[in-house]
């Protein structure tokens, strides 16, 4: 198992393996089976010859995500957390509830995973936000 950021130990749990469906898990399931991959992590560098090599390294997929998106002419500064927001944002788009979205991206606290979510084009984009304010605690006014 390797340590990231919701699992710190690195410890074997259930809710390490995630889900993946329709184009999503069959382009995944094309690329493990085309690399060979059967355990680890799954993005890996690709050498000469379509040679698949080892994991990639955490700055290795900020450069990816950086050099990427300035391809694309997307404007702003990006990181590979920049996956991360991009996800829980879409899956607020998609009507994914809160707690399913923090199941699937490892999260525990509430605030944390809001701290991801983006507004979108649709203004849709603030109904985690929205279902935060009714989870906050809430402070005494003074009086």
């Amino acid at each position: 198992m390797d340590f990231s950021e919701t699992n710190r130990s690195g410890t074997e749990r259930p809710e390490n393996h995630k889900p993946a469906v329709g184009a999503a898990a069959e382009a995944l399931a094309r690329w493990l089976y085309a690399a060979g991959i059967q355990e680890g992590r799954i993005f890996r560098r690709v050498l000469r010859g379509e040679h698949v090599g080892a994991p990639l390294s955490p700055a290795a997929v900020r450069g990816i995500v950086l050099s990427r998106s300035k391809a694309a002419g997307l404007e702003g500064d990006f990181s590979a957390h920049s996956l991360r927001s991009g996800f829980v944002t879409e899956a607020d788009q998609q009507g994914i509830g809160l707690a399913d979205a923090m199941a699937l991206t490892g999260h525990t606290s509430v605030q944390t995973v809001l701290g991801y979510a983006r507004a979108s084009r649709t203004g849709r984009g603030v109904a985690l936000k929205a279902l935060a304010a009714l989870t906050e605690p809430k402070t005494k006014q003074p009086e």
